[in-house]
């Protein structure tokens, strides 16, 4: 399904798609940064799986109870998770169901197919609520920018939107920190 601007009447197939290298080829007014040193806010990430799973599959208590589960992870290693210090190292391997979209993964948590991880205000906010696995044991934050080329800055509808993601990102970043290390 083709989702359509109003404005112009235009299409856009929707993609799941997650390449870094494809994104930036784009033009846009404003865009977020991840992973970036030196970021303005933070989003932490854990592991989490549905009720309807962990009621099936149970609770891990150490990661290495994670090879009795079924994992969701990515196909091709995203370059976001490259350099990034985990509690373990992370193969394509490992994952019984394997998805380089960030939606689809959530989905497939979502629905029950395993254990996956997202970040920790995404999942507090699922309707039902995901439920955290081992939160001291596997977390890692991702930093975030939201920037704009300056000659933008005067143009009202781009420094609107610009303006609307800022108080946004920054409340969403304030309860996304997850439990305590």
């Amino acid at each position: 399904m083709d989702s359509v601007n109003s404005a112009s009447q235009e299409c856009v197939p929707p993609s799941f798609d997650y390449l870094v290298e494809d994104k930036l080829r784009e033009e846009c007014g404003v865009f977020g940064i991840f992973d970036h040193p030196d970021a303005s806010a933070l989003t932490v990430l854990g592991l989490h799986a549905s009720r309807s799973y962990l009621e099936a599959r149970g609770m891990p208590r150490s990661l290495a109870d994670l090879q009795q589960h079924a994992l969701i992870g990515f196909d091709r290693q995203p370059s976001v998770s490259r350099g990034l210090k985990l509690p373990m190292p992370l193969r394509r391997e490992l994952f019984a169901y394997r998805c380089d979209s960030d939606l689809g993964q959530l989905a497939a948590i979502r629905a029950g197919f395993g254990i996956g991880v997202c970040q920790y205000g995404v999942a507090a906010s699922s309707s039902p609520p995901l439920v955290s696995i081992l939160p001291q044991a596997f977390r890692f934050e991702l930093e975030i920018w939201i920037v704009m080329h300056e000659a933008l800055r005067k143009t009202a509808r781009i420094r609107s939107m610009f303006d609307h993601l800022v108080t946004h990102f920054t409340q969403y970043a304030a309860r996304s920190t997850g439990p305590p290390r």
